[in-house]
């Protein structure tokens, strides 16, 4: 069965006016349209006439509602560094603008960075990456107290250690599997793997802000006197206390997988790991086949990567 979150609504033009009478007094509108982007949330694009500011409209399923109160939190930890996070406008939860919760944040400028790969050079491929790298180790400066699931005051279920948060998260996706998947000898060996590989929980002493769903879907992108240069971080609403290897794994995942390029560029601007086992445990996590690989002012293994560009030729893997 396939279960829709996302909210099916549309915004009139009166009901966008009276948003911006709260977000911009004396402005008037010129357009409110439905973004595609979201999954979960309905988007909207909301133009003032005369030109910017231009804003963004988030609204909320019923089911997910409490969401919105987290992304406000998320937003607020980011406000203060200095990576193009989104600025939260107004949060509005009253229900009498619209039906269900909602938030208005600022617009940026740009195109997410999966459409502009296409037609990037290897060089520009490298620099948006390496830029992509820079912001998220500022976002894993943030610290906090314990290791879970973000909601809007806290973690919903602290856990003292990265590794009984990882263990909890991996025995429920486990327990999914041996009801669903019906393959218990499967089941019984990823258990033992999980078991045997355990330590490798043990290098993050402590948890810090992990956006969890960073790739290049989620990077908006513009070009500044010719350069591409990152305008946007946005879906902030899955954000985790957890180990910064999570959001590292994740992006190889989604959006470097096999391409030296982008890898490279994301471990020049991100930098030293800054933990012994760090490199074991992306390769167990992730599916990047190359790790090590040379560099053009003698050796360095990923995760000690100075901003000197790899020489493709000179690469090596496993």
């Amino acid at each position: 069965m396939i279960v829709t979150l996302k909210p099916s609504l549309t915004v009139t033009d009166a009901q966008a006016q009276a948003i911006v009478d709260r977000i911009a007094p004396g402005r008037r509108l010129a357009r409110v349209g439905e973004l595609l982007a979201g999954e979960i949330s309905a988007v909207f694009e909301i133009e003032l006439a005369e030109g910017p500011p231009a804003f963004v409209l988030k609204v909320y399923p019923e089911t997910m509602h409490w969401k919105m109160q987290k992304e406000v939190g998320i937003a607020r930890l980011l406000e203060r560094l200095p990576i193009p996070a989104p600025g939260i406008l107004l949060a509005d939860d009253s229900r009498s603008l619209l039906d269900l919760n909602f938030v208005v944040m600022n617009r940026f400028d740009g195109r997410n960075v999966r459409q502009w790969e296409p037609s990037l050079d290897e060089d520009e491929t490298f620099d948006i990456y390496r830029q992509m790298g820079e912001a998220l180790r500022v976002i894993h400066g943030v610290t906090l107290e314990s290791f879970g699931y973000l909601v809007a005051n806290g973690v919903v279920q602290p856990f003292a250690s990265n590794r009984a948060y990882m263990l909890s998260q991996f025995e429920r996706k486990l327990s999914g599997f041996r009801e669903l998947g019906r393959r218990p000898a499967l089941a019984a060996q990823l258990d033992a793997y999980l078991k045997r590989s355990a330590d490798l929980l043990d290098g993050c002493p402590r948890p810090v802000l992990c956006h969890y769903d960073y790739h290049s879907g989620n990077l908006l992108a513009e070009r500044h006197d010719g350069a591409l240069q990152l305008t946007g971080i946005i879906d902030l609403e899955n954000a985790i206390a957890g180990d910064p290897l999570m959001d590292l794994a994740k992006t190889i995942a989604y959006s470097v997988r096999d391409d030296e390029t982008k890898r490279d560029g994301l471990f020049a601007g991100y930098g030293a790991l800054d933990r012994p086992d760090g490199i074991c445990l992306l390769q167990q996590i992730s599916p990047v086949r190359a790790f090590p690989f040379r560099w053009n002012r003698g050796s360095k293994p990923m995760g000690q990567v100075t901003t000197v560009r790899a020489v493709p030729s000179e690469r090596k893997s496993l």
